[in-house]
């Protein structure tokens, strides 16, 4: 863990990863940072987000970055997986195996589509020679000392 002591308008960066922490203002045992980072590190903030709802927006985040049609040829597969799996259900509750089994195939193709596009793929990052012992945290704190 780095633990830092930086004054209003002092900046650290990590020059390895391309991000720059700027200290903006210190006051009253708060601190107000800026990040500069590349686009595809994602910033969590633990205090509102739940990993649930972290995965929902980093993925609603990635889509809205594509093309609109490829985006309109995502979301008709989903929605295509989507109603094929309530019919399946609806066709193995009726006792309709054979349609079933078509939809269940209807399902798998667009499964497959979905795998095979490019555009969902997520890019091979590069990594850096840095120590993966665990999770890292920075902590950034302000003590006032009041001397008369």
């Amino acid at each position: 863990m780095l633990v830092l002591s930086r004054r209003a308008q002092e900046k650290i960066s990590f020059p390895q990863v391309g991000i720059s922490i700027h200290f903006l203002r210190v006051r009253s045992g708060t601190a107000k940072v800026g990040i500069d980072a590349p686009r595809d590190v994602q910033i969590v903030r633990d205090e509102i987000d739940d990993d649930a709802a972290l995965a929902a927006r980093a993925m609603r985040k990635e889509l809205l970055r594509l093309p609109r049609q490829e985006r309109h040829a995502i979301r008709n597969e989903l929605q295509t997986i989507s109603v094929g799996i309530h019919l399946f259900r609806e066709q193995m509750h009726l006792g309709l195996e054979v349609d079933a089994q078509e939809t269940f195939e209807s399902i798998m193709t667009s499964l497959r589509a979905l795998d095979a596009n490019e555009v969902l793929r997520r890019p091979v990052t590069e990594k850096f020679d840095l120590p993966s012992a665990g999770p890292k945290a920075l902590l950034v704190a302000e003590h006032h000392m009041n001397q008369r």
